[in-house]
């Protein structure tokens, strides 16, 4: 029996070791290892250009029209330079060429209606056009 003693000790050093340590909390993420780096993408966020739209007047572009939202829709830049339009769940939509959507990447001429407001995306810039009916000439 004090041979089998003297091999449970031998085995303990081994997986007590200082090297097989460091690794096993580090393979579940919940130790930092000086000098390496995790998920830099996650960690570092560009943050893209937002710009709110509704009814309310703390929006970016207010549009004073009872059919729109007070929070209604965010035109977004992306860090790749594209503009997405994002409905945030109004009841009478975001329409983008005549079609409604919950969330499209916007092109050159697009036309963006939410409510009685019109929009084009020119040049990188949304431009309102404004109903003749309402305008006050």
């Amino acid at each position: 029996m004090p041979p089998d003693q003297h091999v449970d000790p031998a085995e303990e050093p081994s997986s007590t070791s200082s090297p097989t340590r460091p690794e096993d909390p580090a393979a579940d993420g919940t130790t930092f290892i000086p000098g390496v780096l995790r998920e830099p993408a996650s960690r570092v966020r560009i943050q893209p250009q937002v710009r709110r739209i509704g009814r309310r007047p703390d929006n970016d572009i207010i549009v004073s029209d009872l059919g729109v939202s007070k929070q209604h829709a965010e035109l977004r830049r992306t860090p790749t330079g594209c503009y997405l339009i994002i409905d945030l769940g109004s009841h009478n939509g975001t329409f983008v060429n005549g079609t409604r959507v919950t969330q499209q990447e916007l092109n050159e001429g697009d036309i963006i209606a939410i409510g009685h407001a019109t929009f084009r995306l020119a040049g990188g810039v949304l431009v309102e056009y404004v109903d003749d009916g309402r305008s006050s000439g």
